[in-house]
């Protein structure tokens, strides 16, 4: 595990390495706010470190959110963020060299605007949306580096657009917004599902209502402060927003901590765990960080375990793969009990919760089927009794 910053690398070896503004520090920084001992980074294991304040009211950032005083983990491709200058964390045994920006001393800082963010749906883990564009890829160069074949190493882009972001894919194997494949730029909503390769991350709009003045011209900026030359292609939807007044469905929690509550559901994927960054968070000990995941699928609600601890159930039934739930079904998830109840408008109701087999998208095809040939086994039905009349009245009247 190295630092980078200047231009030259800082191995974290046995140890401590101590970032700060005293002579003897191992990574010396001179800024307004630096403390002698501003930040310790501690080496665990080959590959994995962590990084705490030195002092007491010692400011960190990684990767845009602002640490405690618990010792944080540090992984290929973070952004360490001390008294306005930026330190580059890399594994020398992942491909991609790292290029670190500093602001120009002579540049005064501009002023800070709220950013739209986007939170891991596996560990809780925020990324600022800081740059334009902003990266997603396997590189360590990506603003948001994700460790996985499937993930190309510049596989994604955020680009800022008059309104928001747009998401535009890079890459061969695909991005999704809430579930579905994107073959065009995307406009994001508030708490839209990302899928990149197996990561997912919800994203979230910046914590006010509208940009001060001039933020549309400083979005259009570069981290290092040049005009960019980018266009942003033309915005395609990947699909309707649910609307933002009524819940496309509520649980009912009839066991657990959070007893007597109804818990609304307002996007088509939902996550369901302990961690705070879940969609629905349930503080019971026997619910796993991230537990459930609960999602509407070509009208059809599902529920997938998330390889919990305690795992989850259906009306008595294990889920091990998707399990498509009925109106009034009974959800356990470890020692919590929910009932579900979803909302009428644009939803197909199953007869009743039963296991998915095979590719999602086939099997809530063949669960819509029977209900679908109805209609059509019935005209088949008085056309044999039409015939049948027919020939019984010309073999009277011969």
């Amino acid at each position: 595990m190295e630092l980078e910053y200047g231009g030259r690398r800082y191995p974290v070896a046995a140890g401590e390495l101590v970032i700060g503004s005293a002579p003897g520090a191992t990574l010396v920084l001179v800024s307004a706010g630096i403390r002698a001992r501003h930040a310790i980074v501690r080496l665990l294991a080959p590959g994995m470190a962590v990084v705490a304040p030195g002092e007491p009211g010692a400011e960190i950032l990684v990767n845009g959110a602002r640490l405690g005083m618990d010792p944080t983990p540090l992984m290929h491709g973070d952004k360490l963020r001390i008294g306005g200058l930026e330190i580059a964390v890399s594994d020398p045994d992942r491909a991609g060299p790292t290029r670190v920006f500093s602001p120009p001393a002579s540049t005064p800082p501009a002023p800070e605007l709220p950013k739209a963010r986007l939170v891991s749906l596996t560990d809780g883990r925020e990324y600022i949306v800081d740059a334009v564009p902003f990266v997603i890829g396997r590189d360590a160069t990506a603003n948001l580096v994700i460790e996985s074949d499937l993930v190309s190493r510049r596989h994604a882009e955020l680009l800022a657009v008059p309104g928001g972001n747009s998401l535009v894919d890079l890459s061969s194997n695909g991005v999704s917004v809430n579930g579905r494949r994107i073959t065009a730029p995307v406009m994001l909503r508030q708490g839209d599902v990302i899928r990149v390769g197996e990561a997912d991350f919800r994203y979230h709009l910046p914590d006010v209502a509208a940009p001060p003045a001039g933020a549309e011209r400083r979005l259009g900026d570069t981290i290092i402060g040049l005009q960019a030359v980018r266009r942003a292609p033309p915005i395609m939807d990947a699909a309707p927003a649910p609307a933002a007044t009524e819940p496309l469905a509520t649980l009912l929690v009839k066991r657990g901590q959070r007893k007597g509550e109804r818990l609304e559901v307002r996007t088509p994927v939902t996550n369901i765990g302990r961690g705070e960054y879940n969609d629905i968070a349930l503080p019971d000990a026997s619910i796993s960080a991230n537990h459930a995941k609960l999602q509407l699928k070509e009208g059809i609600w599902v529920l997938t375990d998330l390889g919990s601890t305690n795992g989850s159930r259906v009306d008595d039934q294990t889920v091990r793969g998707e399990i498509a739930l009925s109106p009034g079904a009974q959800i356990s998830l470890g020692e919590v009990t929910l009932l579900f109840e979803p909302r009428d408008r644009g939803i197909t109701r199953v007869s009743g919760t039963r296991e998915l087999p095979g590719s999602a998208a086939a099997s809530l095809r063949g669960a819509a089927a029977p209900e679908a040939s109805w209609p059509r086994r019935l005209i088949v039905l008085l056309l044999a009794v039409l015939a049948v009349l027919l020939l019984a009245g010309y073999l009277l009247l011969r």
